[in-house]
């Protein structure tokens, strides 16, 4: 049985370089001696297999002239499930030279708030895959008012019509961009018509896919 790893991982990047430092070690050297002039970021899981494997790359990554670190506080074998090794991520805020910004699970405005009431040292909070299904989030945590599904639906249609429009601009054919979209509703699944969105994940051109997402904007409106 095969681990769960995206294919980057098997080949020794995204995660996987976790556990090269030499390689890391050198990446350290070119960006201080032939990039000093550019600005870098880093992000990382806290390991591999083990949520402790992050101890020897933050060593390294401490030697780079970066801006911040991003961290998700889940193994690459996690993959995006499981739980979060919240006690490992505090060490990392104790021991990274540069700041350190959350990531991982954030789909409420309420839980970015309890990231920083928790973490105060953290120097923010990046939302991932949380935007697709609520792209008001941070709009909302900054006014501190909380949107009807209303207005959260709309906000969503807006972001799902920008994307769609992309894609028929630039990939070719129907089955390239119904690739794109069908993964896109798979974040908004729990605030819409189960009969709705599973027409849109059956939908085999994008006629029946305009077709099953106009009924799902009517039903959910």
């Amino acid at each position: 049985m095969g681990c769960p790893f995206p294919p980057q991982v098997h080949h020794g990047r995204g995660a996987g370089i976790l556990g090269n430092i030499e390689l890391l070690r050198e990446v350290s050297a070119v960006m201080t001696a032939e990039y000093g002039d550019l600005s870098f970021s880093a992000k990382m899981r806290l390991g591999v297999e083990r949520p402790d494997e992050w101890r020897d790359a933050l060593a390294v990554l401490n030697t780079m002239p970066l801006r911040h670190v991003t961290v998700h506080p889940r193994t690459a074998r996690q993959q995006y499930s499981g739980d979060l090794f919240m006690d490992e991520f505090a060490m990392v805020l104790g021991a990274s030279a540069h700041p350190v910004i959350y990531n991982g699970d954030i789909v409420s405005p309420e839980q970015i708030d309890e990231v920083m009431s928790a973490y105060p040292c953290v120097a923010g909070v990046m939302i991932g895959r949380g935007l697709f299904s609520r792209p008001s989030i941070v709009e909302e945590w900054r006014n501190g008012v909380e949107w009807d599904l209303d207005k959260k639906m709309e906000a969503f249609v807006r972001l799902h019509n920008s994307i769609y429009s992309h894609y028929c601009d630039t990939l070719c054919g129907d089955v390239q961009i119904l690739g794109k979209m069908k993964p896109f509703w798979e974040y908004m699944a729990p605030n819409v018509d189960r009969k709705a969105y599973k027409d849109i994940k059956k939908a085999s051109s994008l006629r029946k896919y305009d077709d099953a997402v106009g009924r799902c904007m009517r039903i959910n409106h």
